[in-house]
């Protein structure tokens, strides 16, 4: 019967704590709102998309907000969109990272992650707006 006992509470304790169980890293550095990741939810999907699961915290809010989430990247592209948020189906629309600078460094760190080179949106990926280093 003891053992009946420790082994429901255990399930019910594991149900009880999804989000919890995983391990979380962070991908952006510490602030009011942070990213994290579970590395050991990385997937490339067909087509080269990555997915991974994430949590959103909110220290700005009172009491913290907490939303876990199954996201896609699309490393050249610097595109994302949350396919699953807090378990209820998410956006299918795919949105860039421009605007967005947590997940766009999530992005960056998933992508490194994966071996999957993210488009630089830097002066140096334009020639056209590159400036000439000045004569010594």
């Amino acid at each position: 019967m003891r053992l009946w006992l420790i082994g429901l509470c255990g399930m019910v304790l594991t149900w009880s704590l999804p989000a919890w169980a995983n391990t979380w890293v962070p991908t952006t550095p510490p602030a009011q709102e942070r990213q994290f990741i579970d590395p050991s939810s990385l997937q490339i999907l067909p087509g080269g998309t990555v997915q991974v699961q994430s949590l959103y915290v909110d220290q700005r809010q009172r009491p913290e907000q907490r939303t876990t989430y199954q996201t896609e990247y699309r490393c050249p592209a610097r595109e994302f969109r949350d396919v699953v948020y807090d378990g209820q189906p998410g956006d299918l629309i795919w949105h860039s990272v421009d605007g967005d600078p947590l997940n766009a460094q999530t992005l960056d760190y998933v992508c490194a992650q994966v071996g999957q080179p993210a488009a630089v949106t830097d002066v140096a990926d334009d020639p056209s707006s590159a400036k000439p280093l000045p004569k010594n």
